[in-house]
């Protein structure tokens, strides 16, 4: 009731909403330059091997985006979007709603009526959870809404449909670690903003590195070898929540949003190469080991701190 009540639920859900609907306007507009680049490219004949290898990376972008754009696969094709800024949001959303229980003191009181700190903690956990995953139905049936008005000639593929539910489940299971860990950190600080504060900015930093560590693998050390340094960076980012979450919301493919100049179309191999140097693992099973990991992890290290520091106190 909370939750369905906070004006910043809703004003955080509409920003959502728009967002996600002015990236699919975008990736309209831009199948259709693709489709007119292809068509002037194969006009013009013979291709040097620069020009060729453009032409290559626009077909693949153009195939990628109109199938991704094809109803029902919009359905999860927006979902994926919503994570660009979702999983930011998600955790802003999760900071100022738990946040408030400690803001208002009203933990003391369900405490105090016998509600065990493990029971608040998963009950608290879920519910934000759940409310996550109505948000992205509704930001998905919306798209799907506003994609149909712009493709009215388009047939709808309903065998696409499953793939489609698969996606929007995968990007839904993708916020459960950014959720627990920012209630960890709201356990930890008692208050939302330092919570806010620690979880943006680490995801921020990962979001950085996504893009960051690859461009200079190819730039700079492309066709040697990597710095021990480069080397540990690249390891420490492989195990965060961030990547992980990348790599099995993707399936295997974590920088597919960035593709331009950094991946191959996939399916990509086991391991991430750039150069002579194996760089991040993409295996799907090692992803959601890790987010299953970090979802233990924070939530019982979170308990352990509320119960001896809160539930002990009071009892």
């Amino acid at each position: 009731l909370r939750i369905r009540r906070h004006w910043f639920t809703w004003v955080l859900l509409f920003l959502w909403i728009i967002v996600v609907i002015i990236q699919v306007n975008g990736k309209i507009a831009r199948v259709a330059e693709l489709e007119s680049t292809i068509i002037a490219t194969q006009a013009a004949g013979e291709l040097s091997d620069f020009e060729e290898n453009i032409f290559e990376r626009d077909v693949f972008e153009f195939s990628y985006l109109r199938s991704s754009l094809r109803i029902p696969e919009v359905i999860g094709f927006s979902a994926k979007l919503a994570s660009d800024i979702g999983w930011f949001l998600v955790i802003l959303y999760t900071a100022v709603i738990g946040g408030e229980d400690f803001s208002r003191r009203t933990l003391r009181s369900f405490l105090t009526r016998g509600v065990s700190s493990t029971r608040y903690l998963i009950t608290l956990c879920s519910v934000l959870w759940l409310s996550v995953g109505f948000a992205l139905v509704i930001i998905s049936g919306l798209t799907t809404i506003f994609r149909v008005f712009t493709s009215l000639n388009e047939p709808i593929l309903i065998e696409f449909l499953g793939d489609a539910l698969l996606l929007l489940l995968r990007s839904w299971i993708s916020y459960l670690p950014f959720i627990i860990a920012t209630l960890f950190w709201v356990v930890l600080a008692r208050q939302a903003g330092s919570a806010m504060g620690v979880g943006i900015g680490l995801h921020a930093l990962e979001y950085l590195n996504s893009f960051v560590l690859p461009i200079v693998a190819i730039t700079v050390f492309n066709g040697g070898d990597f710095p021990a340094i480069y080397r540990w960076s690249v390891r420490v980012f492989s195990i965060s929540i961030g990547y992980n979450a990348d790599v099995f919301l993707y399936w295997g493919s974590p920088f597919l949003r960035s593709y331009l100049g950094v991946t191959t179309p996939p399916p990509l191999p086991e391991t991430f190469e750039l150069g002579s140097g194996t760089l991040l693992p993409t295996m799907p099973s090692r992803a959601i080991l890790f987010l299953l990991g970090y979802s233990v992890l924070f939530l019982g290290w979170a308990i352990w701190i509320l119960r001896r520091r809160d539930e002990t106190y009071i009892t």
